[in-house]
């Protein structure tokens, strides 16, 4: 039996032009926290009760509830598309290092996780363990996602009122979402300065 072709690896700073929303994604996760700041104060100071406590539909206004929904959709949103605009820049990279057939047929399926520890080691011979920085970042990222759009249904004993269920921190799950973003363009910026000028997150070189 033949032994597989080996792939043809090419360099970082290959020219071309490529279709790709990583930029346009990074934006859009910038843009919507900046709403949802704004929103959580306009929610809170309408809050019937503690900001500990839950509340009930029935136990506001609708208006007030109707905001409460929109800042708990803006924060989701937020979650997506920082993890969007990371898969999407991953996707960009082994397409640029791999061509887009080589890529498609060995690593497009891949977890992001996977993903990117395949691109660094068949690209450049670098072996990322899950202590390495940019892992952790995107092993993160790709979590906070996977709750998002794989979600899973929980079985219980009894029903669980609202007070006893788990929720996200709002805001701060999603500004958590974005500083891993911009975290994890920064990292990759490190390892990889060759292609700083395709990152949605300027990476400077230290002088």
């Amino acid at each position: 039996m033949p032994s597989a072709k080996p792939l043809s690896v090419r360099s970082p700073t290959t020219p071309g032009s490529w279709l790709v929303n990583d930029k346009r994604y990074f934006e859009n996760a910038h843009m919507l926290l900046a709403e949802l700041e704004v929103l959580v104060v306009d929610v809170n100071k309408a809050w019937p009760k503690a900001l500990s406590e839950t509340i009930k539909e029935g136990e506001t206004t609708k208006a007030h509830w109707q905001l409460a929904r929109k800042r708990d959709l803006l924060s989701d949103s937020v979650k997506v598309f920082s993890a969007m605009s990371v898969e999407a820049f991953l996707n960009f990279y082994g397409v640029l290092r791999l061509g887009p057939v080589q890529f498609d047929r060995t690593l497009e399926l891949l977890g992001p996780v996977a993903k990117l520890k395949k691109l660094f080691k068949l690209c450049d011979e670098v072996t990322l363990t899950d202590t390495d920085v940019i892992v952790q970042i995107l092993d993160r990222i790709a979590k906070r996602r996977n709750q998002q759009v794989h979600p899973v249904a929980v079985e219980v004993s009894v029903p669980l009122a609202s007070e006893g269920r788990e929720g996200d921190k709002i805001p701060e799950v999603a500004r958590q979402a974005v500083s891993d973003m911009v975290h994890f363009f920064q990292e990759f910026g490190k390892r990889q300065p060759n292609v700083a000028h395709h990152l949605p997150e300027p990476y400077v070189a230290d002088a």
